[in-house]
């Protein structure tokens, strides 16, 4: 994620729209939102919402059948015993349709108790695009001025636009000037630039030579590193963590950060964090390599989450990436490196800060814990980093940065402690962000007051604010400030089943081009699923959503 510095606007951010009939190309790309459950949250409509579900599912089951779906991952319910979640892309003559995707969960009985996500129906051009690969590559490199995310690469893809489908070809690309990576669409046919966004997403077993070090944080608290025994000292590299955690040291380099992000050069052995004596007193990478320990533990032990992925991929960490002294003099050339943390491509980094008003981002439990979710977002749902599946992806960081400080901190006001505000540790006086009232940072605790302008990527850090509120309404309750309605909450004591609703909800059932309507569906459903109908967390789920406006 970024913390600060918006993007500009971007071409073909309104994709979202109502179904129509099949697009010329003067029209509009249609997609369909699919919210087909058994009902929860409405009364009085049960059969109709049973029908709409069975009709779903076997479309779901035609068009796996066609190839117009292809399953991406099929596994046991983690959390509901005889459930089997599915997750599905859309494709269109083998050419996959940008956020096309459902989420499909089944009973015991291989029976549909949910549809969820967006397709599009009605895609009708050719997939044969006038020039290969090797080109396509050449072009964006040249349109991105920089390098391709290698664990990406180039594909063809179908992109939905406001003048109709469009054939594509697409990489992410890191820019060698300002370290931002941005999704990149030409045209499939001549080359031409279609449609670009920032998608820079701005946390005993004995192991031969693994340590355990004491450090000392960005706020002065004592730390417990895993390190490993080197020769001349200990690198923080965890080797009690499944994946060996590493963090690394970029010294104050900004050039050499850069070039380590953009893939122009590799991260060395000699960028680890190292110590002489294993008592760490670089308060970032103390900070940053325990916060993220903390970070991962929290999602396996409250979710069963193992690493960013499910299934142990850890991420990489970065610290030091400039010196705050040099905040004036290099901020315009390297804005990611002071006032900012951001993940992307299983690596976090956290920006040191301009040396006055914003510390080093690694100060912060629940900012480095909010990167970290972005990783494993990046690996589930993949929500696009725009518009309202953006700021649902900025808020599901949130919410799990504030839950892992729930989880390791006192409840308080003084550094070090865990509240509703966001990234109070790294802002010396105030936050960034506030669940409990987001109106405090000019943010909307309602749809009705969202932000709808293409600044910041179509409002993702801004409009977050609804679906923090959401979360903070649903654990801790209260009276909507504008729509008067009240919601009970579970309690605090008691967040451990808001917080696996948001979960499960965020990472088997919401698909690439969620929105807030959809979100709604699935955390309702998630509560469901988990607690029953009638059960507190559900009640608490549609009341939060009904209060700030989301039906």
């Amino acid at each position: 994620m970024q913390w600060f510095g918006h993007t500009t606007a971007l071409a073909g951010a309104g994709l979202i729209v109502a179904v129509s009939a099949a697009p010329t190309a003067q029209q509009a790309a249609m997609p369909e939102r699919v919210l087909a459950t058994l009902g929860p949250g409405r009364t009085g409509q049960a059969s109709a919402d049973q029908q709409n579900l069975a009709a779903w599912d076997r479309t779901v089951t035609e068009w796996a059948s066609s190839g117009r779906l292809v399953v991406v991952r099929r596994q046991a319910d983690p959390d509901v015993p005889g459930r089997t979640l599915e997750r599905y892309d859309q494709f269109h003559r083998g050419v996959p349709v940008f956020g096309g995707a459902l989420t499909r969960q089944l009973n015991v009985d291989g029976i549909a108790i949910s549809v969820l996500g967006t397709v599009h129906p009605d895609v009708d051009l050719e997939v044969a695009p006038a020039f290969g690969a090797v080109a396509a590559r050449q072009a964006l490199v040249a349109a991105g001025g920089g390098s391709i995310v290698a664990e990406d690469g180039v594909r063809l893809m179908v992109l939905p636009t406001p003048a109709g489908y469009r054939l594509t070809w697409t990489a992410r690309v890191t820019s060698a000037a300002d370290g931002h990576v941005r999704r990149l669409f030409i045209d499939a046919g001549d080359g031409a630039p279609v449609f670009q966004y920032d998608d820079t997403w701005t946390q005993v077993t004995t192991v031969p030579g693994a340590e355990t070090g004491a450090g000392t944080g960005i706020l002065g608290d004592r730390l417990k590193l895993g390190v490993q025994k080197a020769i001349g000292g200990y690198r923080a590299v965890d080797l009690l963590w499944p994946g060996s955690l590493t963090t690394h040291d970029m010294k104050g380099d900004p050039d050499r950060t850069r070039a380590v992000q953009t893939g122009a050069v590799p991260v060395a052995p000699g960028d680890i964090a190292q110590d002489a004596d294993n008592v760490w007193t670089d308060g970032a990478v103390s900070s940053a390599h325990a916060y993220a320990r903390l970070s991962l533990f929290y999602l396996r032990q409250t979710h069963r989450h193992s690493g960013l992925d499910g299934r142990q991929a850890q991420p990489a960490l970065f610290v030091n990436l400039a010196r705050p002294e040099n905040f004036g003099a290099q901020n315009p050339q390297f804005p990611l490196y002071f006032n900012n943390a951001f993940y992307t491509n299983r690596r976090a980094f956290f920006g040191v800060g301009n040396g006055g008003s914003i510390r080093n981002f690694a100060a912060g439990l629940d900012v480095v814990a909010h990167e970290l979710a972005h990783g494993v977002t990046a690996f589930t749902s993949n929500l696009i980093y725009l518009n309202e599946s953006g700021a649902l992806n900025e808020a599901f960081s949130d919410i799990i940065g504030a839950a892992t400080e729930f989880a390791y901190q006192a409840p308080g006001s003084a550094p070090g402690s865990s509240d509703w505000l966001l990234g109070e540790d790294v802002r010396v006086s105030g936050a960034f962000r506030s669940m409990e009232n987001p109106a405090a940072f000019g943010h909307p605790d309602h749809y009705a007051l969202r932000f709808m302008g293409p600044g910041d990527n179509g409002g993702v850090h801004i409009n977050s604010g609804i679906m923090n509120h959401v979360f903070y309404l649903a654990v801790a309750g209260g009276t909507h400030r504008l729509s008067g309605l009240f919601v009970q909450g579970v309690g605090l004591g008691s967040r451990l089943e808001i917080e696996r609703v948001v979960f499960r909800a965020f990472t088997s059932l919401l698909t690439a081009d969620a929105t807030f309507a959809t979100a709604r569906v699935a955390t309702i459903q998630a509560a469901r699923d988990l607690y029953g109908p009638g059960s507190r967390a559900e009640i608490a789920m549609i009341e939060a959503w009904d209060a700030v406006g989301v039906d």
